[in-house]
């Protein structure tokens, strides 16, 4: 039995809209964008509106092509979730979705609708008889006709594709994009310390809102006392090594850490500072370090 293009291929048609307010997050309309982009890269499109405080993200009805043995649910269901971890964890209730996916599977149709709730988003799904009986689906002569403007979208994307080849680095391009949304975890993030070490200990314990969570910890040689400060004081001073002295003024008496945002290479990709100052009551102290603007990021390296 000859296998055909229907063997290998579906097809799915996605409508409704998601809509809610908009993120109370710094760029906001620009996160909502970037979302719009990485939807359309995964072959599901949406037009973006937003009206004041309030977005609308309009599904458009056109045909898409998926691989037979994809569930094309699960695409759609991963893609909304993206959306909704752009919104602080209590709003993302605050999303509705009417959107909803027709998909041709054989002799049925499945019918999934999409609900977003406080949970992240649920879906359910149907499989239906066709209101009409299915055409042959093979590539007869008589089917190519329906398929003819998809055949010729193909053709010219193939060679838009290979000529692009020629401008364009395409694993840095996806390499940026995948480490843009891949799902991101503390461990992820490397501590360089060494600078600063014989003051603060450091220990990741996790992200929050787009912030990697730090907990400090004063060491042995952080001074508490008056007699302490004194000695270690005489000590950086006395030293033949700058850093030493460096370290003491910048985390024992400025009561802070710089800190620099690094690439795999190893390039600069932003810089700041945060205060420790209260190491000089209390053990330990927070310190959260954005990393949400800077996708690429790979190490964080503190020091003075």
């Amino acid at each position: 039995m000859t296998a055909t293009a229907t063997d290998f291929f579906t097809r799915a048609f996605l409508d409704g809209m998601l809509e809610g307010p908009v993120p109370p997050i710094e760029d906001a309309d620009r996160h909502l964008r970037e979302w719009v982009e990485f939807a359309s890269s995964s072959g599901l499109e949406f037009e973006l509106t937003i009206d004041g405080p309030s977005f609308s993200m309009l599904a458009a009805n056109s045909p898409v092509v998926v691989p037979s043995r994809e569930n094309f649910a699960d695409r759609v269901q991963q893609c909304i979730e993206q959306l909704l971890n752009v919104f602080p964890e209590d709003l993302r209730g605050s999303v509705s979705s009417t959107v909803r996916s027709r998909e041709e599977r054989g002799d049925q149709e499945v019918q999934t609708v999409y609900l977003v709730t406080a949970e992240g988003v649920k879906v359910k799904a149907r499989h239906v008889d066709p209101a009409e009986e299915k055409a042959d689906r093979s590539f007869s002569l008589r089917s190519l006709k329906q398929y003819m403007p998809l055949a010729i979208f193909g053709v010219v994307l193939l060679v838009v594709f290979v000529g692009s080849l020629f401008v364009l680095d395409y694993s840095e391009v996806w390499s940026r994009l995948q480490s843009k949304y891949e799902l991101r975890t503390a461990d992820r993030y490397e501590i360089d310390l060494r600078p600063v070490s014989r003051y603060v200990d450091l220990e990741k314990k996790g992200l929050e809102r787009g912030h990697l969570v730090v907990e400090a910890r004063r060491t042995e040689h952080y001074p508490t006392t008056v007699e302490g400060y004194q000695t270690e004081r005489e000590r950086a001073r006395g030293s033949d090594e700058l850093p030493h002295l460096l370290a003491f003024e910048k985390v024992v008496i400025d009561g802070s850490l710089k800190y620099a945002l690094l690439d795999r290479e190893g390039k600069v990709l932003a810089e700041g500072e945060v205060s420790v100052r209260n190491l000089a009551e209390n053990e330990k102290t927070t310190i959260r370090i954005p990393v949400r603007e800077h996708p690429r990021t790979k190490k964080v390296r503190f020091g003075f």
